[in-house]
């Protein structure tokens, strides 16, 4: 029936509210009962719900100092981009081009880039590497020369930026994090 009809199979197995982020909040925020826990009667598990609300991704994030041109509707957005593929289950999601078939990614590029790496999976670790390519962006507001509470703040860092000094402590303060 799949392979005979996937129209059929995706309006009746593909719900509209699995295309929202409250859907895959479902199992991406999770609390873990004391049964399992054996300490206390509430413990969280992950929460990867809240982070996307709260994110500029979102749209939704009032705290947040980021914001992508469009917010992203949900966390397939990201996490399962297109790629081309022959499978008879295949879309032409771009309405110009009707010579290339596509479907979402199942990778989750980023959602856990250390599974791949424990699994002894290179070629899946080099995919999330390339994912994350340039997907962050450090602002540094100010610096204290000597690194310390009682150092003078320069801020705000722009438009003028001091000069950093080469092998001092002082550059590695405000060069890394501790």
């Amino acid at each position: 029936m799949v392979k005979a009809k996937p129209e059929f199979h995706k309006k009746t197995f593909l719900k509209p509210f699995m295309r929202t982020e409250e859907f895959c909040s479902t199992c991406h925020k999770v609390s873990i009962p004391q049964e399992l826990n054996k300490y206390k009667e509430f413990l969280r598990g992950q929460n990867h719900y809240d982070t996307y609300l709260l994110s500029g991704v979102s749209g939704h994030g009032a705290r947040s100092f980021y914001y992508p041109e469009k917010a992203v509707r949900n966390c397939a957005g990201c996490h399962m981009p297109l790629k081309e593929s022959q499978d008879f289950g295949a879309n032409f999601f771009n309405p110009t081009n009707t010579s290339t078939r596509y479907i979402h990614a199942h990778l989750f590029p980023a959602a856990n880039t250390g599974i791949a790496h424990l699994r002894g999976r290179p070629d899946i670790v080099k995919a999330q590497q390339e994912f994350l390519k340039g997907a962050l962006r450090v602002d540094i507001f100010g610096v204290k020369e000597g690194g310390t509470i009682e150092s003078v703040l320069e801020a705000p860092l722009r438009p003028n930026v001091p000069a950093l000094k080469r092998g001092s402590d002082t550059c590695w303060r405000w060069c890394s994090a501790p």
